[in-house]
């Protein structure tokens, strides 16, 4: 970027600045859009709670996916243990890990084996996208794109809260 800067004349360098920004301002309201559409779907998955007059739960109802999910609750070492199986890059990546990106592209090639390069916010993304049984590539270009989204404008212990309230468990159960 800065070679091309060095070649344009003052004013096309200002209108070069001023059109990198305003794509950098769309791209970031964006993300904050894509954020926020996430958590909407990810309030929107919980389970509705029916509680007796001494406050003890009575039923859960099952989400629009006829699953049952509650926000997740969980020990520091489940989540050590969680972060340590799915994603141990977890807090050093921003939604994506091109080198388990890579890795897992390459075992499919070569040995049409299906290792997962997902991250954990990957995975959370595919769970509130619906996108869990239909593995296409635009399907993951789309999970990227909103990883990445939920990465800039969600601290990383909300996205793993949310990944460990909507991973799939079995018999209609998501999340710990």
């Amino acid at each position: 970027m800065l070679l091309v800067l060095k070649k344009l004349r003052p004013q096309k360098k200002r209108d070069f600045l001023i059109l990198t920004l305003g794509i950098l301002l769309i791209a970031f309201l964006w993300t904050g859009k894509a954020s926020e559409t996430l958590h909407a779907t990810y309030q929107k998955d919980i389970s509705a709670q029916i509680f007796d007059r001494n406050s003890e739960l009575l039923s859960l109802v099952p989400n629009s996916k006829g699953q049952y999910m509650t926000e997740a609750t969980s020990t520091p070492r489940v989540r050590e243990l969680v972060i340590q199986k799915e994603d141990q890059y977890f807090y050093y990546h921003i939604g994506i890990n091109p080198g388990s990106i890579l890795r897992s592209f390459v075992h499919s090639v070569l040995y049409g084996e299906h290792t997962g390069g997902s991250t954990i916010t990957q995975q959370l993304v595919k769970n509130l996208l619906g996108n869990e049984n239909d593995r296409t590539v635009a399907n993951k270009i789309t999970e990227v794109l909103y990883a990445v989204a939920l990465e800039l404008h969600t601290p990383k212990e909300e996205i793993l809260t949310m990944y460990l309230s909507s991973a799939y468990f079995g018999k209609q159960i998501e999340g710990i």
